[in-house]
Order: structure tokens, then C-alpha cells, then sequence
């Protein structure tokens, strides 16, 4: 069902002493009017738990995955845990600027598990991950502050794409704010060139500045 008004957000699976936190980010998503995925309890079956998570994923604006100090369980026929298969299948789906993924490691954490610190030192070293992801070490109190803030912005209008001229094709300059007298002769060689230039957004919010970056 979705016809709550706050839309859909998913929150993967925790190990055990995440559970609590888990379940008061559930409550409180619900409160606000959220309808929280999976409903259901998934299985343990490697090709089915992807395609229950893949279906849950496709209409949420948001997936939230903790990791804690244990790895988890491992369906059947899987190398790796409920937790890291549920993020990397939220890496899959397609995104057009209304969905982000938050991944959370609780500040402080004491972890036990070789296999989880291998886990969470691929998670921090991931030069990869998509511009739509934000990976959290922080308090719980920080980690439902940010939701709140990322699905505000999300609600939001996205901004206009960048126009482009008839017949000119469009090149996408990257640059940081410093350097944009630096790239000024570049723009004037390129659009004489016959190239319509997209410059980065520097004003606006985070979520503003990712979601033209995208666009562009």
C-alpha cells in the first residue's frame, strides 16, 4: 500500500544490536505518515531475498542500511550477508534525482567480526559510490536527523535542466568554485566550437547541487 502521503522509504535488515535503533526509526518514518519497506519477512533463499528486495526498492525514495558490530546472517546460496546484499542491491536502482541511500555506522562502534570490519573498511574506502549515497558515522540522534532532511529535499522541485541551443550539442564542464576564472578561456574556445556549456551548480542546498550534477 501506498498511500500514506509521506511516500516509501526502505530500511534494510539489522543484526541484533541494531534492532532497537531499527525499530524506532521504523516507528518514527511511520508516524510521519511513511510507509516503510519490507513490510513482509524476507526470505532466505539467495535469487529470492533479490528479487523481494529489488521489487521493494523500485518505488522508495530512500534506503536505509545499518551496520553494526556482527556480519549477519547469510541466506542460502550467498557469500555475503542480509545487510550487505540489500545495500548493494540498492546501488542497482536506477535513480532520477528522487531517490538516496544512507548507510550508518554507529559512532564508536566496537566491532567483533573480521568479516564485518573487512565490510565497513570497503564501505568508507569506496571511491565508487554514487553521488546519491551518504555514509554516516554518527549518533542515532544525527542519523533520524539527516532522514528527515534528506526526504524534506526530496519532496522538493527539482531544479530546471539546463538549457541547451537548437542544433548545438551540450558539454558538461566539472570544476570547483575556485577555479571558474581558470576555465573561462576553455568555455570561450569550446562554444565557438559549436558546444552549448553546462556549468556546475554552486548555489543551493546539497541536495539541489547533487541532483543538477546529475542532470548535467
Amino acid at each position: 500500500d501506498d498511500t500514506q502521503p509521506g511516500g516509501r522509504v526502505y530500511i534494510g535488515e539489522a543484526t541484533h544490536d541494531l534492532k532497537t535503533q531499527r525499530d524506532a526509526l521504523r516507528r518514527a518514518l511511520q508516524q510521519h505518515g511513511y510507509t516503510v519497506l519490507p513490510a513482509r519477512t524476507l526470505p532466505l533463499v539467495e535469487g529470492e531475498l533479490e528479487a523481494v528486495v529489488r521489487e521493494d526498492l523500485a518505488g522508495c525514495r530512500m534506503s536505509i542500511h545499518m551496520f553494526g558490530g556482527t556480519y549477519g546472517v547469510m541466506p542460502e546460496g550467498a557469500e555475503s550477508s542480509i545487510q550487505e546484499i540489500q545495500s548493494d542491491l540498492a546501488t542497482e536502482r536506477p535513480n532520477d534525482g528522487s531517490f538516496s541511500r544512507l548507510l550508518w555506522i554507529p559512532q564508536g562502534l566496537a566491532v567483533t567480526d573480521d568479516r564485518q570490519n573487512r565490510l565497513l573498511q570497503r564501505l568508507r574506502l569506496d571511491r565508487g559510490m554514487r553521488p546519491d549515497t551518504d555514509l554516516l558515522e554518527t549518533s542515532f540522534e544525527d542519523l533520524k536527523t539527516l532522514v528527515k532532511a534528506r526526504l524534506t529535499e526530496s519532496a522538493k522541485p527539482r531544479p530546471p535542466a539546463p538549457p541547451t541551443k537548437p542544433g548545438m550539442a551540450s558539454l558538461y564542464l566539472v570544476y570547483d568554485q575556485r577555479d571558474e576564472a581558470a576555465v573561462g578561456p576553455w568555455e570561450d574556445l569550446l562554444f565557438h566550437q559549436s558546444f552549448e556549456i553546462v556549468r556546475p551548480l554552486f548555489e543551493g542546498d546539497e541536495r539541489e547541487v547533487r541532483e543538477a550534477h546529475e542532470e548535467a
